[in-house]
């Protein structure tokens, strides 16, 4: 992961999403969509000039921060992301220039669920997806790509972070993320 924040700042920002939560009475996943524009720990975050460096040297300097949201995943719950693009998901065209940061505010570990992509996906076509509605299924809809045929578990990598670190990707990425097996929360927004 590239550092965005210091595990210190790390912290303080999930002590505010958290203290957020307890306000509002219900879980982030549901109340923080385009976060940055309504909640100023949202905006702070998402403006770290580490973030906006690397996708900077990414995509130039035109930025724009579309959406903001929390992806929170409670400890020893069965809620997974399924196989998706976020281009798919968000209906986005052209895709081109638009890239996904993804902040870790807890550790992200190989037992809590981390993101995996599956590597150069992002420059194959788009693959179609369907929506299953699976409960389990953290995705508004339960998108999911469908398979042509099976994956190559060597071009799966899966995202390790500590807190205050991040990671890129492109919109076309295929990507998911498991349940969390562990004993924390595991938070990214």
């Amino acid at each position: 992961g590239l550092p965005a924040i210091s595990v210190e700042e790390a912290q303080q920002f999930r002590a505010e999403l958290e203290a957020a939560e307890a306000k509002q009475g219900e879980s982030s996943n549901t109340f923080l969509l385009e976060g940055h524009t309504r909640w100023p720990f949202m905006h702070k975050l998402v403006t770290s000039p580490a973030i906006l460096d690397a996708v900077q040297d990414l995509i130039g300097p035109n930025l724009l921060i579309w959406d903001a949201q929390a992806f929170v995943k409670e400890p020893q719950t069965p809620s997974f992301i399924s196989w998706h693009q976020d281009t798919n998901y968000w209906g986005l065209d052209p895709d081109d220039g638009i890239v996904t940061a993804w902040v870790a505010l807890s550790d992200v570990t190989a037992e809590n669920g981390p993101m995996e992509f599956l590597r150069g996906s992002h420059m194959e076509p788009l693959r179609a997806q369907e929506d299953t509605y699976e409960r389990t299924n953290m995705l508004s809809r339960g998108q999911e790509i469908v398979w042509e045929k099976p994956i190559d578990p060597n071009e799966v990598h899966q995202v390790i972070l500590r807190p205050g670190q991040f990671s890129l990707h492109h919109v076309r990425l295929a990507h998911k993320s498991g349940p969390n097996q562990g004993s924390d929360r595991r938070i990214g927004i």
